[in-house]
């Protein structure tokens, strides 16, 4: 029995790197896990391993969140714990970035987070309460040399 028994975790970007040791964590405390990503076979591959369940997320899409909050509902149970961990960096100057390559960069790195705690509210409310992490940087804290598309998303 662990401190999170009883607690469903989603956490994107959970396919690899933080996200996977979010993933292990969480479960090993006792959290049934919903493992989001775009990278299919790894995040079935961290699944697996967790015990939890895996559910692809772009998570710049407001309607995929919907689809795969409720499938986790059904599934796993209320989400009650949201790890926005998915992002992207971009080592490039501003003059040399394209408007297509910002975009991406803050609708990863700024939208993703939004629409993730707007759509999974309702959830938690309904759950009694819940918890919200959203996985910064320190480029949000300080600038960081050719890296201004980056540091202004995580600002």
């Amino acid at each position: 029995m662990g401190r999170l028994s009883g607690q469903v975790a989603l956490v994107t970007g959970g396919a690899s790197g933080m996200g996977a040791a979010h993933a292990r964590i969480l479960a090993g405390e006792g959290a049934r896990v919903a493992v989001c990503d775009i990278q299919n076979a790894e995040g079935e591959k961290v699944a697996a391993e967790v015990g939890g369940a895996y559910y692809r997320l772009d998570v710049t899409d407001e309607g995929n969140w919907a689809s795969v909050l409720d499938a986790v509902a059904s599934q796993l149970g209320p989400v009650t714990i949201l790890v926005n961990n998915a992002g992207k960096g971009l080592v490039r100057a501003v003059q040399d970035t394209s408007t297509e390559e910002w975009r991406q960069l803050m609708a990863i790195n700024a939208d993703g987070p939004f629409y993730g705690i707007r759509a999974v509210t309702p959830q938690m409310k309904a759950a009694g309460g819940g918890v919200i992490v959203n996985v910064a940087s320190t480029a949000g804290l300080r600038g960081m040399a050719a890296s201004g598309a980056y540091v202004t998303s995580k600002w």
